[in-house]
């Protein structure tokens, strides 16, 4: 790898910030939502979080 690559890469969450993979409620929810497991599994444990439509919510939210 390119070290430009690497810095890249570094900055890249894994995880969704708002939950993570021990979390059972979402802070991004204005509600504090509860999280089932193929929601945990499929946007908050993975890099796809963005892709999470309580996620998008809480960014438009901010606007």
């Amino acid at each position: 790898m390119e070290p430009q690559e690497i810095q890249l890469s570094a900055n890249v969450e894994l995880i969704c910030p708002y939950c993570g993979i021990d979390a059972d409620i979402c802070k991004a929810s204005v509600s504090s939502m509860r999280l089932g497991p193929k929601t945990k599994i499929l946007y908050c444990s993975s890099r796809v979080y963005d892709n999470c439509p309580i996620f998008l919510a809480k960014l438009l939210r901010r606007r």
